[in-house]
């Protein structure tokens, strides 16, 4: 999920959610399957584009069946 600086999921729409392990529904921004090598470390890319994304600092979660498995940040400038 892709949220701003002030915790808003942004989403493209289509907005879905789904229910992490410790019961909460969230929204998320985009979903993507990915085939992974018995744990090893992938990069992934994913497009996520809305005309009306202010610039500033972004915070991405990641998920896997409900699991928190990364997270990040990134700036739009």
């Amino acid at each position: 999920m892709l949220k701003t600086h002030r915790a808003r999921v942004l989403a493209t729409g289509n907005e879905s959610s789904f229910t992490t392990t410790d019961g909460q529904t969230v929204a998320y921004s985009a979903k993507k399957e990915v085939d992974y090598d018995n744990g090893k470390a992938i990069d992934i890319c994913m497009y996520f584009g809305r005309d009306d994304m202010p610039k500033g600092k972004y915070a991405i979660d990641v998920y896997c069946d409900g699991y928190a498995i990364g997270s990040s940040t990134c700036e739009l400038k």
